[in-house]
């Protein structure tokens, strides 16, 4: 009897190939202007492959070819390899406690357009329910033609979010802010295919995408805006943590309360109302007139030090690279950012660990917004399943 050849399945070959393509983007968009044969080795696969996928692509418009570096002498002349920037719109939205933003890239992951409106306190869900659409619905009447790109919506929520559900549980800085279904809202008013996930991926996203050198390094990123939150960049990976509960910093109890109701944003406009708006978007000299005052300076020294705190005890987990804080207050260097950095080498010290950098994190608006569209773009041309639980 003749021995029959054992069948073993290519499993889902056009699966494959569109990730394949995804990554061959993901490459381009993070190196503009790269050539067939560095995509081929950064992706561990042959030039042939790669040439094969480039045509593909270009006839689809969703990447288009330089002039070749005729100054190469040694083989062909390479290609520099761009994305059509205006092949596809990706919008991403950004809500915090008094601020609603919107961001609209184009499919090099530049931003085209931004939309923002104070987020005002409302009474109840329903309140809440009808201001986000509302503001939704303003900011698309505003962005005119450029939202009929738009293939897809990203979503930065606050507070504890059910990530499955897309409802925003809980959000303590604003009592009322509950069971709200974020992104039902969302996919109604903006017909799009849209995703969400917690503010502070969407800002680790942002760096991923935006920070030279970001996908070989393990980076814990830390926001202080309306609360506080935490998450790590590891190894051209966001940590989600188990259910997508990572990034929660501004829960963890210091001195018997939530971190985010000492050292948040609103928590501290609140014990210091009296503050100019100067102080608290990080201007040195509003701020170096403040900490005169006993009171003020006391507030202030004990929401860094209950920061700087939490922020060395996650650093002893890792072997990181490098810990960057965001908030309006770093704009630069004052006087507030002296004693966050001060304390946490402090706290290293006293932990016996060797010194690490702590850098300040350039605060620009709309980073989280840009972070949200740049994850719809991701959710759209996945080159990977996203572990929930790593």
């Amino acid at each position: 009897m003749a021995n029959k050849k054992k069948f073993i399945s290519p499993g889902n070959i056009e699966e494959k190939v569109k990730r394949k393509e995804n990554s061959f983007l993901a490459l381009i968009r993070r190196y503009p202007g790269i050539s067939r044969q560095n995509c081929a080795r950064k992706m561990g696969l042959s030039t042939f492959n790669i040439s094969r996928l480039a045509p593909t692509l270009v006839d689809k418009g969703m990447i288009v070819e330089g002039e070749s570096d005729s100054g190469n002498s040694c083989g062909r002349p390479s290609t520099p390899l761009f994305l059509n920037p205006e092949y596809q719109y990706f919008a991403g939205i950004d809500i915090e406690a008094e601020q609603w933003r919107l961001a609209i890239i184009d499919f090099s992951g530049n931003l085209v357009y931004s939309w923002n409106r104070k987020f005002l306190k409302r009474q109840s869900r329903n309140d809440y329910i009808e201001q986000l659409s509302e503001l939704f619905n303003q900011a698309i009447i505003d962005a005119e033609e450029k939202w009929s790109k738009v293939a897809a919506l990203g979503i930065g929520a606050p507070g504890f979010l059910d990530h499955d559900a897309g409802i925003v549980e809980n959000y303590e800085i604003l009592p009322e802010f509950k069971r709200i279904p974020l992104l039902d809202i969302c996919s109604l008013v903006s017909g799009k295919p849209s995703f969400i996930t917690h503010n502070i991926f969407c800002l680790v996203t942002h760096s991923l995408w935006k920070k030279d050198g970001a996908e070989n390094e393990v980076i814990i990123h830390a926001a202080i805006r309306s609360g506080v939150s935490v998450a790590f960049n590891i190894k051209d990976s966001v940590f989600y943590g188990k259910n997508w509960r990572a990034g929660e910093m501004g829960l963890s109890i210091v001195n018997g309360r939530p971190l985010q109701e000492t050292a948040g944003i609103s928590a501290l406009k609140r014990r210091l109302p009296d503050l100019s708006e100067h102080f608290w978007h990080g201007d040195p000299k509003s701020i170096r007139e403040a900490l005169r005052k006993r009171t003020v300076k006391k507030i202030i020294v004990q929401a860094m030090n209950d920061i700087a705190a939490c922020l060395a005890n996650a650093a002893a987990f890792l072997d990181n690279d490098e810990i960057v804080v965001y908030s309006p207050l770093f704009p630069c260097r004052n006087a507030i950012w002296d004693i966050l950095e001060e304390a946490f080498g402090r706290y290293r010290c006293v932990q016996g660990l060797d010194s690490l950098k702590i850098s300040c994190g350039i605060d620009v608006e709309f980073n989280v917004a840009v972070g949200a569209a740049l994850y719809a773009l991701e959710c759209q041309y996945p080159r990977k399943t996203p572990d929930r639980d790593n």
